[in-house]
């Protein structure tokens, strides 16, 4: 019998490795995601300063069969003076 995976994507309010902003789950995978893309944080619930963030850092957790987290660490994009 073959474990059915699950995906899911976490991203955590810009600055902070534990404080979650955004969780989503699928039975297929997700894009791929690398330290500096940026995503666009418009329609997310929370704080909001500019309509992305950048992308600061990632993990992948695969502790538990059938099962892939992808943890994503953001930060607000630095302005121009």
């Amino acid at each position: 019998m073959r474990l059915e995976a699950m995906y899911y994507v976490q991203v955590y309010l810009p600055g902070s490795r534990r404080e979650l902003w955004l969780s989503l789950d699928s039975d297929t995978p997700f894009f791929s995601v690398h330290e500096g893309d940026s995503l666009d944080c418009s329609e997310w619930p929370g704080p909001k300063e500019g309509r992305a963030v950048r992308v600061a850092g990632v993990e992948h957790y695969f502790g538990i069969p059938g099962r892939h987290i992808l943890k994503v660490f953001t930060q607000w994009p630095k302005t121009r003076s």
